[in-house]
């Protein structure tokens, strides 16, 4: 019985998509054998025919292999902040910490007032920040630590959670 671990299935989907992408490049490259009229040619190693045949084999363990990793990622779950969350739950919910972290950055940044003054004008303008910048830079810093803590804790749950893959021979080899 062939088990690997959420975290490696992840891996594979990603080396059998580019897998994918490789039968398409060879078996584009053998469809067609250009050589001068009259002379004889070397046929290619492999034919469509058997390029086709791998191609569809790799794209049903690649689609099986998707599966069970959506299938794990919805079915697990992560203790977060006194609430279970699915994995798929929680993967959003980083991403969107994230974004809040790279909107919160610009406040952070942002100075107290700013002064400006128009071309051929001689109004000077000053921008009032309407929140304070250091409040913001601690937001940030405080919201960078959870999402680590929970990216953490997502990354730890993908190496406890293990898949029936016995397809993963095919990729992997034997430790």
């Amino acid at each position: 019985m062939v088990q690997i671990t959420l975290a490696d299935a992840i891996v594979l989907r990603n080396q059998i998509a580019k897998r994918i992408q490789e039968l398409i490049a060879d078996r584009n490259q053998v469809a067609y054998v250009t050589a001068p009229k009259g002379e004889k040619y070397d046929a290619p190693a492999q034919t469509v025919d058997e390029l086709s045949g791998q191609l569809d084999r790799v794209r049903t363990q690649y689609l099986q292999l998707d599966y069970l990793i959506h299938q794990a990622n919805v079915q697990h779950t992560i203790q977060w902040k006194d609430q279970l969350h699915s994995i798929v739950t929680a993967i959003e919910l980083a991403k969107q910490m994230r974004g809040e972290i790279s909107a919160l950055k610009k406040f952070a940044t942002s100075d107290k007032q700013s002064y400006r003054s128009d071309y051929g004008s001689d109004t000077m303008m000053i921008t009032h920040a309407q929140f304070e910048p250091s409040t913001y830079k601690e937001k940030t810093l405080q919201i960078s630590k959870q999402v680590n803590r929970l990216s953490s804790l997502i990354e730890a749950k993908n190496h406890e959670i293990k898949l029936h893959f016995p397809e993963a021979t095919d990729y992997l080899a034997d430790e």
